[in-house]
């Protein structure tokens, strides 16, 4: 927040507005947590002390879930909605998960916002290169740099539940056909070539990709052009989550929005290639080149700049799930602003179409 801003300010003040202005809503909470530990240890802590919420404190009673059983209490139909921005809504899934049978008695709606349901070419980025990580960004990256921030990745659970996963290739409601990397041929990348082809379209080859540490560089290294090494044992771990994330179904009566954006450039795939570096220099002069691995992000309009559109809809529509998308394009056109994944909630359009469509449906 520090470097990007509270991107909740508008969404935290219309939700007062709507409970004691408009009484719209009997009540509302707000779930923050550490979104650099699992799914699972967020769910299971949060002990809450006067204002303040710790992660790492033991509690009896976990924030999330009790927050969620409070407002069920006052809430004069019993339920609750939820609306989760992000990887919120992976932690969503994971909580109706956790609940059971119990999910549908507290729950009423859930409401995706930019949900990287089957994970996004981004997090490989980030991952990988430490690519659209730099703070405030990555040319002017005084706050954290993407060496800091690839280093920091390697050992943070929340970073591997993003990456795309079998549903991203193979869903029925988001399947995409992009590869997620591609090879030129060179001297750098035909070994890679020769083990998958010139692309990687499948959630095998990823993770065979990811663990084959040939051609890549230790985390630590200064190097972002070229790919790290990564964690494997979170890899492991990640693809367990993932696998519950592709499987989930809208708890028994419990009705789903997805909400994409797009017409912002997202990364869809990771592009290797063979280029050069200069191995002696003289002066301003180099005078003797060598092969160097470097690669390029390829961008697609088809996503809000962080989650491409189709993982953000990864559900197919049914009685229970709808799809809708926001002109991210239209709209920094016509207000002269910028808005992207992070501060997607701060579209008025977008907070005026869940309070009317979705909260008390007064228009089609």
């Amino acid at each position: 927040i520090a470097a990007k801003g509270n991107v909740y300010w508008s969404f935290l003040g219309d939700l007062d507005d709507w409970k004691n202005t408009e009484h719209l809503i009997t009540d509302y909470g707000v779930a923050p947590y550490d979104w650099r530990l699992t799914l699972e240890e967020i769910l299971g802590s949060g002990k809450k002390t006067g204002d303040h919420i710790s992660y790492l404190a033991e509690t009896d009673t976990p924030y999330i879930m009790s927050e969620l059983r409070r407002l069920a209490a006052t809430s004069k139909s019993g339920k609750v909605t939820l609306i989760a921005h992000s990887n919120g809504g992976l932690l969503a899934k994971a909580l109706t998960d956790k609940l059971g049978t119990e999910a549908a008695a507290l729950i009423d709606k859930i409401v995706f916002v930019a949900v990287p349901q089957s994970g996004t070419p981004q997090a490989l980025g980030a991952l990988l290169h430490g690519y659209d990580q730099g703070l405030p960004v990555d040319w002017f990256s005084f706050a954290m740099s993407q060496e800091t921030a690839r280093t920091m990745a390697q050992n943070m659970p929340s970073g591997y539940n993003l990456l795309p996963s079998e549903e991203y290739f193979t869903g029925e409601g988001s399947g995409v056909k992009t590869p997620v990397i591609t090879f030129d041929s060179g001297d750098l990348t035909d070994d890679f070539i020769a083990k998958y082809g010139d692309k990687i379209d499948s959630h095998s080859e990823l993770h065979d990709f990811l663990v084959d540490n040939d051609g890549k560089v230790a985390v630590s290294s200064s190097d972002t052009e070229s790919p790290s090494q990564i964690n494997t044992g979170l890899l492991l771990y990640a693809d367990n989550v993932k696998q519950m994330l592709d499987e989930w179904t809208p708890p028994t009566g419990v009705t789903v929005h997805q909400i994409a954006g797009f017409g912002e450039e997202t990364l869809g795939t990771v592009k290797y290639w063979t280029g050069v570096k200069c191995k002696v220099s003289s002066g301003q002069f180099c005078l003797e080149y060598e092969p160097k691995l470097q690669y390029t992000p390829n961008q697609v309009v088809d996503g809000d700049g962080t989650v491409v559109a189709p993982s953000a809809l990864a559900m197919s529509e049914g009685d229970n799930v709808s799809r809708w998308w926001v002109d991210l394009f239209r709209y920094d056109d016509d207000n002269h602003l910028q808005r992207k994944h992070a501060d997607i909630l701060e579209v008025s359009e977008l907070r005026d179409f869940i309070k009317e469509n979705i909260l008390t449906t007064i228009t089609t």
